[in-house]
């Protein structure tokens, strides 16, 4: 099965419910609901491809559910989210003042990071996550009021994690077919993706 970041809708498709993509790669489950449409084989009935619509902007809602799960960070969740905005482990070291060494170490899960710094971690990517999203400047500002008020209010990340505990982001987004614009119904990148319950369990 081939993964299909920005394919045009054909004929023998259908949206799927519930969709694991776990393409993505992150260390937790990402479940994408009413968002990606299966092309199948119309003899056969077999799934032949998928699409997910604007992939880069999938990533970019991760992080901002990521950032706002008070599940504490393991070093695996903060190289992926580091990864999700492109920035490169050394440049992260900078914003939350930590030594490369450091870094390291948290992300090989040599050591646990402390609340303090997860804390301004989270806050920065969230922030970076935000910039880069497709959201007017006004749905960005009340999104980050309300990220900064659950950050500092509701999240309080514990000082070490339960392994063995699983993580679960339910993300959705509208799926319009790309020739709805021809009709003034918009494209398919006119949504954003979203958590509709923040985050589920």
């Amino acid at each position: 099965m081939n993964f299909v970041q920005h394919g045009i809708r054909q004929p023998n498709t259908r949206a799927v419910d519930e969709f694991n993509a776990d393409i993505v790669g992150a260390p937790f489950k990402a479940i994408l609901r009413n968002s990606v449409q299966i092309i199948y084989n119309h003899k056969t009935g077999e799934i032949e491809d998928y699409h997910i619509p604007d992939y880069d902007g999938l990533l970019r809602a991760i992080v901002l559910n990521r950032a706002l799960h008070s599940l504490k960070l393991s070093g695996a969740d903060i190289k992926f989210l580091r990864k999700c905005i492109g920035l490169k482990a050394k440049e992260l070291c900078k914003k939350i003042g930590v030594t490369s060494e450091h870094m390291s170490r948290l992300e090989n899960n040599n050591i646990i990071i402390s609340p303090a710094s997860e804390k301004l971690l989270r806050l920065f990517m969230f922030k970076t996550a935000l910039k880069l999203s497709c959201m007017k400047s006004e749905e960005k500002r009340i999104k980050l009021e309300d990220a900064l008020d659950r950050l500092f209010d509701d999240v309080k990340p514990v000082a070490c994690y339960d392994v063995d505990e699983e993580l679960v982001l339910c993300l959705h987004r509208p799926f319009k077919h790309p020739k709805a614009a021809n009709k003034g119904g918009g494209s398919e990148f006119d949504a954003c993706w979203d958590a509709p319950k923040a985050v589920c369990v």
